[in-house]
């Protein structure tokens, strides 16, 4: 499990299992709950999941490029707001997709909850 303790991998899981299983016996139409548990998944498997592993993969080098940017004292090459936003030019596309994510997945629950016919 890396860095998870088990009681923060039962939280997650949990969550991620009690969330759709609560929207489903709370409601008595099965179609919505399709609709919320199909957008709530299809955004953590499409969009979140994805760029969440692969910072978790290179874990390491983000935290030492964020940790270059406090040391401006110590001799950093990284000075300027723009020095430090162009050395994050690896993370760009991971961190795009969690936040897209994240809006898509607002987005789809708010779609299916107030503009269902």
């Amino acid at each position: 499990m890396g860095d998870m303790t088990i009681r923060r991998h039962v939280l997650v899981t949990t969550l991620n299992c009690g969330l759709p299983l609560g929207i489903a016996l709370l409601t008595q139409d099965l179609g919505l709950v399709i609709e919320l548990t199909g957008s709530y998944c299809g955004a953590q498997l499409g969009f979140i999941f994805p760029g969440v592993l692969y910072l978790a993969t290179y874990k390491e080098e983000f935290r030492n490029t964020l940790n270059t940017w406090g040391n401006e004292s110590k001799g950093s090459p990284v000075t300027s707001i723009w020095g430090k936003i162009c050395s994050l030019k690896n993370f760009y596309v991971p961190v795009l997709i969690v936040v897209y994510g994240l809006f898509i997945l607002v987005t789809g629950m708010v779609a299916v909850i107030f503009l269902r016919k």
